[in-house]
């Protein structure tokens, strides 16, 4: 009995056509284009971050009474939850577009920076917080609980947003 070890490779056309397909139809259920803004809230729906389609942070709210909600050791913890969520929704859509179109290459990736750019600190105006960024997104956050606890909440959401637009870009 003869014995083929030479494995036949698998056709993958009908696969990579299914998953266009599926692709096509999810940038569909948008409607005329996709959404130009991706909000994403922390799980107790305290902090929201909002991104522009180009992955820019261009709002921050913060209930008022978010220290009743959590306290201030949680805030940065709750803050990147919500970055990192409306970032996760925002490339997720961007990969669903250019699969639909076809124009899917390999991703960009944090490790497509150059070697010998380490991590940047990035500090908000009033010092509430302090954001350490890799590439082109927020690896960390680093909240002053004395201070943010003592932080009026508008003075504190202006401060967020300027350290997140200071980090990446305004």
């Amino acid at each position: 009995m003869a014995v083929n070890n030479v494995r036949a490779r698998p056709r993958r056309d009908g696969a990579r056509r299914d998953l266009r397909a599926w692709a096509i139809s999810e940038v569909r259920a948008f409607g005329e284009r996709p959404p130009s803004y991706f909000r994403c809230a922390d799980p107790s729906g305290t902090i929201r971050v909002t991104l522009g389609a180009d992955d820019r942070v261009v709002d921050v709210e913060l209930d008022p009474d978010w220290r009743d909600r959590f306290g201030p050791e949680y805030f940065d913890t709750a803050l990147l939850v919500a970055y990192r969520g409306a970032l996760h929704d925002s490339r997720y859509v961007r990969g669903l577009v250019r699969l639909a179109a076809g124009t899917v290459g390999s991703p960009p990736t944090d490790a497509a920076v150059p070697a010998g750019c380490g991590d940047a600190v990035v500090r908000s105006p009033a010092g509430y917080l302090r954001l350490v960024r890799r590439g082109g997104s927020i690896r960390s956050a680093h909240a002053d609980t004395r201070r943010i606890c003592a932080a009026a909440p508008p003075a504190l959401r202006h401060d967020v947003l300027a350290a997140f637009q200071l980090a990446l870009g305004a």
